[in-house]
């Protein structure tokens, strides 16, 4: 992969240095937070976590493919990562290229985003109930958590949020 030069506005810096274990990013309109800090974090945890599992949250399927996933993808690309070459969007990576499974593998790819080492993305939206039902997460990223109902997320999405300690738990 090439090295790559990117600038961050102030709060995208501090986010990015701090890596809190949780962060709720209270910013303004067009601060960066998908571009920022969300695309940083999904890199991370994907590259720190292979073939682990991430659920990105959303209150709608369509505000996630819609107003979540394109600027999230552009970001993953300033970054150096390329589109159906470092992760595949709604459908698995080609046979050919040998990428494992993750943990817990995906039997159909439509709601989920495969990176090349076999971590993977979940789309999850609270706009179909039990989405979330019986998957193994190690992160959790919110996008525009402040639309999302609070108390579905808690029963629904948090309790998800397994860690596999026995793989990843030396990480926060």
């Amino acid at each position: 992969m090439n090295e790559v030069k990117l600038w961050f506005n102030e709060p995208q810096k501090k986010s990015i240095l701090i890596s809190a274990k949780e962060e709720y990013g209270v910013w303004g309109r067009a601060t960066g937070k998908t571009q920022g800090p969300i695309a940083y974090r999904t890199i991370w945890g994907a590259n720190t976590m292979p073939r682990g599992a991430t659920g990105i949250i959303g209150t709608t399927y369509s505000q996630l493919l819609d107003r979540t996933l394109p600027p999230l993808i552009k970001a993953w690309q300033k970054f150096g990562y390329e589109q159906n070459v470092h992760f595949w969007v709604k459908r698995y990576p080609p046979k050919e290229l040998q990428i494992p499974a993750a943990i817990y593998p995906v039997l159909t790819p439509e709601h989920s985003i495969f990176w090349y080492n076999g971590h993977v993305f979940h789309l999850i939206s609270q706009d179909r109930p039990g989405l979330a039902n019986g998957k193994n997460l190690d992160a959790i990223v919110c996008d525009e958590a402040r639309f999302l109902n609070h108390q579905r997320y808690m029963e629904d999405v948090a309790p998800t949020n397994r860690g596999n300690r026995e793989v990843f738990g030396h990480l926060a």
